[in-house]
């Protein structure tokens, strides 16, 4: 989806916004998920990170641009704190 907007300087385009749920696994405890957290909000692109659920090995992730925070730059992220982040199936 892209979004136009029109403002005194003519049409300009914004990148595409959507949200995905990622399954990270490896979370035990308040800590881990604001590791977490703290590493998506890292990834360039990220709008916000609205959830990230230990019970439910899951993290909600407010895209602002696709461009920049794919999939897989969101799973290295968690990866590199320490957890395994993995696709939701539908989620591409």
């Amino acid at each position: 989806m892209i979004f136009l907007y029109i403002t005194e300087m003519g049409i300009f385009k914004s990148r595409s916004k959507s949200k995905i749920t990622l399954t990270v696994e490896g979370m035990t405890c308040e800590h881990c998920e604001t590791k977490v957290r703290h590493a998506l909000d890292g990834v360039e692109g990220v709008k916000m990170v609205t959830k990230v659920d230990r019970e439910n090995n899951q993290a909600i992730v407010d895209i602002a641009d696709r461009e920049k925070a794919t999939n897989e730059m969101l799973i290295k992220a968690i990866s590199d704190a320490g957890y395994t982040g993995k696709e939701n199936p539908g989620q591409a």
